[in-house]
């Protein structure tokens, strides 16, 4: 499974991905709002639950789930100004991979070699400090 959290203004957003038709990525529900200020376990919990998910395409009506819960319209501030890490999960293992923003036309490269790794069966705590530790390696 895989999942993306970005950090943006003062929120955490863990969403779950797909894969589509074509097999590209897709963000998909479940969608979580973590506010940064939370502690670490809150935000493992959170994040757990999307991983413990079955994520879901939203409906062709609805808007992004992420720029819903940004309350945005489009992606230019949010690629331009986010943080983001996303994540890779097996049977035992999640892998929490950083990026860098890709100035100036948004979006981020990632750093794999700068990855968290984390045991599935970690404390909500240690896995949301994990995230953290992540999101300090991010620019």
């Amino acid at each position: 499974m895989t999942l993306g959290i970005y950090l943006w203004k003062d929120l955490y957003v863990i969403h779950a991905s797909v894969r589509d038709d074509i097999g590209l990525s897709c963000i998909a529900e479940p969608v979580r709002i973590v506010k940064k200020a939370e502690l670490p376990s809150q935000l493992g919990l959170e994040f757990r639950s999307v991983l413990q998910s079955v994520p879901s395409f939203p409906s062709n009506d609805e808007s992004n789930p992420v720029l819903k819960a940004f309350g945005e319209r489009s992606w230019g501030r949010i690629d331009r100004e986010s943080l983001y890490c996303s994540v890779e999960a097996n049977n035992t293992t999640l892998q929490i991979i950083p990026s860098v923003r890709n100035k100036p036309e948004g979006g981020h490269d990632f750093l794999p070699a700068h990855s968290i790794l984390v045991d599935l069966k970690a404390t909500n705590e240690a896995l949301g400090l994990s995230v953290l530790e992540a999101f300090r390696k991010c620019s």
